[in-house]
């Protein structure tokens, strides 16, 4: 039960909603620690920024990421500040545990 795979690829389907812009939400789904789907609430948030995101996380496991950050900036290109807002938001909601980052 101490292992990266137990602790999160064990996990019962989940969504977290994000809001990280006035008028909009980003839906997230996992199953077993993996992105479902990715989907946007609202008209605040540009479709190619869903699209992007969909592209970054869907089939991705969460167990993978080390830092929100980094992680989105190496899979989106090109960069949008809305991209360090969603980052932030999930670190803030999805922290990796500081015996997993090193």
């Amino acid at each position: 039960m101490q292992t990266e795979d137990w602790m999160w690829s064990q996990t019962p389907q989940f969504t977290l909603t994000l809001q990280p812009f006035v008028g909009a939400e980003i839906e997230l789904t996992l199953h077993h620690g993996v992105f479902k789907t990715v989907d946007a609430k609202g008209d605040a948030l540009p479709n190619d920024i869903l699209e992007k995101l969909r592209a970054a996380l869907i089939d991705h496991k969460l167990s993978d990421i080390r830092d929100w950050d980094s992680f989105l900036c190496n899979c989106i290109g090109p960069w949008h500040d809305s991209f360090k807002l969603i980052a932030s938001r999930l670190d803030n909601l999805l922290p990796v545990p500081d015996f997993i980052r090193h």
